[in-house]
């Protein structure tokens, strides 16, 4: 904020005071001498609606994203930008004053969308309000429902390898060692040793829904080392560049997708991570370091979400623990 001196020998300057519905909102302050000028100037930001609770829902949540663009990943603002132009629209010109606990519980219950969806759009808003406000609200949020998890087998691994094209097949194998899908694409052969795989680059979308190569991964733990088999490092090869020549990770899925519904396999891109980590587990492989080697946050994510035991090996406890309470009888 650097005010200029005007022909009449005053100073003036334009203090910025955020952006309302996209357009950067200015007051023009005018004072006798510099330091006045830019007190006057502070004064009024600190002490002006646009910062204050007289902002509506949309002004504080269009202030909170562009507070956070140089911080938040490019998909974390897509998603914030997205959830702000559809899912606020309730709520747009209430002032954040006026703002209480049943207005937000409406809006709660009015979405008929998943649990978890809802959950993300509410921390959303909260994070909004907590930006701009003290006050502390208490909302029910519908109780998430254990999503049903598929995880592929080993036959449906081979089947998948034995049909995929030589770029997709490279794809799958890398999924199967517990890669993303953004990991998958972002891949180098500079990534690549004799026995191990250095995750630390990821393919995102950015604000703009344009697809860009990211020099470090999702979360910290994200990057890492994966100890893999020298056969699968040569069934990758060898070059420059990327080591699956698939654009971008949307086009990953799709390809994957259609070689899946074609075999009549009924699992996801996704599921291969399941795999990696339920092959682990079955191996008695500690929990620590799967958690390592997947890149996983916490160990409880791991657990939550990947952590299953294949249907083969269930089959074969079960048997195990008929065969060994039968022989109680003799």
């Amino acid at each position: 904020m650097k005010p200029t001196k005007t022909k009449s020998g005053k100073y003036h300057v334009s203090a910025y005071l955020g952006t309302v519905n996209g357009e950067k909102v200015f007051k023009s302050i005018t004072a006798d001498t510099r330091r006045e000028c830019i007190l006057k100037a502070t004064e009024y930001i600190n002490h002006h609606p646009l910062d204050g609770s007289d902002l509506t829902v949309r002004q504080a949540a269009e202030k909170y994203i562009e507070s956070r663009e140089n911080v938040l990943s490019p998909s974390t603002i897509r998603e914030y930008v997205r959830i702000l132009n559809n899912d606020l629209k309730p709520l747009y010109d209430i002032r954040i004053d006026r703002i209480d606990n049943y207005t937000l519980q409406k809006w709660v219950n009015d979405m008929k969308v998943s649990p978890k969806t809802i959950a993300n759009r509410y921390r959303f808003l909260s994070s909004v309000l907590a930006m701009h406000t003290d006050r502390r609200f208490r909302v029910t949020l519908p109780q998430p429902k254990e999503p049903i998890r598929t995880v592929a087998t080993e036959t449906d691994i081979q089947k998948l390898l034995e049909s995929a094209n030589p770029e997709l097949r490279k794809a799958i194998l890398l999924g199967s060692c517990s890669m993303r899908r953004g990991e998958i694409c972002a891949l180098r052969y500079e990534d690549l040793s004799p026995d191990s795989i250095y995750v630390h680059a990821d393919i995102v979308q950015d604000k703009d829904y344009r697809w860009i190569y990211k020099d470090h991964a999702k979360t910290p733990q994200s990057t890492r080392h994966i100890d893999v088999s020298p056969k699968i490092i040569s069934e990758l090869g060898s070059g420059d560049g990327y080591v699956v020549s698939i654009a971008n990770p949307n086009a990953l899925t799709q390809a994957f997708t259609a070689l899946r519904d074609r075999l009549g396999i009924n699992i996801s891109l996704h599921s291969l991570r399941r795999f990696y980590a339920s092959i682990c587990h079955a191996l008695n492989v500690p929990d620590k370091y799967i958690q390592k080697q997947g890149g996983w946050k916490t160990p409880d994510v791991m657990r939550r979400s990947y952590q299953q035991t294949l249907t083969n090996q269930e089959r074969q406890f079960a048997s195990q623990i008929a065969d060994k309470m039968g022989s109680l009888l003799g």
